[in-house]
């Protein structure tokens, strides 16, 4: 295998004027020497960062992962019969009782390596911010930027996945190896369902150690274009976006990583697009399918430039960035007027979550000034709407309860509550945008 290309830490402008545009990987040796991180407050030694972060976090809950022996490290799908999960055991704990149950398995192994992985840092431990600050990040609005941290035991190995979002990978102790895959070798890498994996990411189906080449044939052609790097404590890697990588933890390690590029609600709305692919373009005969595969190119991914003259109604315009009219037209008459009209109002003060309810048939939502979003009740203005309060009452197209509805939140990736649901169904019921649906 090749290595991925290796260089100094470059300057912040020639990070984004140069080496970002390329999105190719490459790896920044020693970058993170004077890092406030590499040194934590203490007495040191190998659990010091450890122990730092136990001091501030101790109480504080936190999700992390438990393997099992039989599996050899390797974090994959569970058994068949177990759906779409993950072979690891999931628990949630305070910071401290993770910290022992870590340094139990790297002093005593077991084989039940211990994995705190993608922990929200702005939210679970924000005292870690100031010392997460690389220069190249600085003063750079990024959207969607948020930096996660990994805490291991070791001697585990993550299936082959990509990830969305550009991403900077540092380690602060320990080590990482990486093997990454251009994002042109998709289909030789045998991807699994579409964000269904065992970690909520689309991976590969081949096992990275022991690959069955008569199984997954393809796979020698991915292998051909692979790159290997091994990191260690202050390096940094550039894994832009859609690369493919496996990534393996022989031993105790923290490492942190900064996610860029796309929000949440962007990353869902283009998933349901290719969804709507599956469920809708694909069981058509080949002659359609290439015909929606050549219009698909020439609107949407432009090969050979911006379509000479706009798409559809006007105001629809595809080669740029969505107008005012555009959303205008989209968030109007979102709801079908030959909706049941025996839909019947409810009182907000009696209202139950086990109550069944749809979105009033005179109801549309607007582009307002400003990009806000207004409700219009029968043709006149009643309330400006939040983009998550939309999520939320566009899950109501249909009749639904609310219980129902924050159950699809959540499996969206949401983080709410019924209370705070209730809270908005009853604002809605009171202006009229909800009524009970008939049984």
């Amino acid at each position: 295998m090749a290595p991925v290309k290796e260089r100094a830490i470059p300057s912040r402008d020639e990070f984004w004027r140069t080496i970002y545009p390329a999105q190719e990987p490459v790896v920044f040796r020693d970058a993170g020497q004077r890092w406030e991180i590499l040194q934590p407050p203490g007495s040191g030694g190998e659990y010091a960062l450890l122990d730092y972060v136990t001091t501030i976090a101790g109480d504080r809950q936190v999700s992390f992962g438990i393997g099992m022996p039989m599996d050899g490290g390797y974090m994959h799908y569970a058994e068949p019969a177990d759906g779409f999960g993950s072979n690891v055991a999931q628990l949630r704990r305070r910071f401290g009782q993770f910290a022992r149950e870590l340094r139990r398995e790297v002093e005593h192994p077991t084989g039940h390596y211990v994995y705190a992985h993608s922990i929200a840092v702005s939210s679970d431990l924000p005292e870690l911010l100031p010392m997460l600050d690389p220069p190249i990040l600085r003063g750079e609005e990024l959207k969607g930027g948020h930096w996660r941290m990994w805490m291991s035991s070791g001697g585990h190995l993550l299936n082959t996945h990509f990830d969305a979002f550009q991403n900077l990978v540092f380690v602060a102790h320990g080590t990482k190896r990486y093997r990454v895959f251009p994002p042109d070798q998709y289909a030789n890498l045998y991807p699994g369902p579409f964000d269904q994996g065992p970690f909520r990411a689309t991976v590969s189906m081949v096992h990275p150690r022991a690959p069955d080449l008569e199984r997954y044939p393809r796979y020698a052609r991915a292998l051909a274009t692979a790159l290997d790097v091994e990191l260690r404590a202050g390096d940094v890697l550039f894994l832009p976006a859609h690369w493919w990588h496996t990534v393996e933890t022989p031993g105790f390690t923290i490492a942190a990583n900064y996610w860029w590029g796309h929000t949440e609600r962007e990353r869902r709305l283009a998933r349901s697009v290719l969804l709507e692919g599956l469920l809708h373009l694909r069981s058509l005969p080949e002659y359609q399918r290439r015909f929606w595969r050549m219009a698909m190119d020439y609107y949407v991914f432009q090969p050979d430039g911006p379509p000479h003259e706009p798409l559809g109604p006007a105001g629809l315009d595809m080669t740029g960035a969505p107008t005012p009219e555009r959303l205008k037209m989209i968030r109007t008459a979102l709801v079908d007027a030959s909706r049941d009209s025996a839909a019947q109002p409810v009182d907000p003060g009696s209202l139950a979550p086990a109550d069944a309810l749809q979105m009033a048939p005179s109801v549309a939502i607007e582009l307002a000034p400003g990009d806000a979003l207004q409700l219009a009740v029968g043709g006149k203005p009643a309330s400006r709407i939040s983009r998550t309060d939309l999520d939320v009452l566009l899950q109501f197209r249909s009749p639904a309860r609310p219980l129902d509805v924050v159950d699809a939140l959540v499996r969206d990736g949401y983080e709410v509550q019924i209370g705070e649901v209730m809270a908005m169904v009853r604002q809605f019921c009171h202006i009229g945008c909800l009524v009970r649906a008939e049984a």
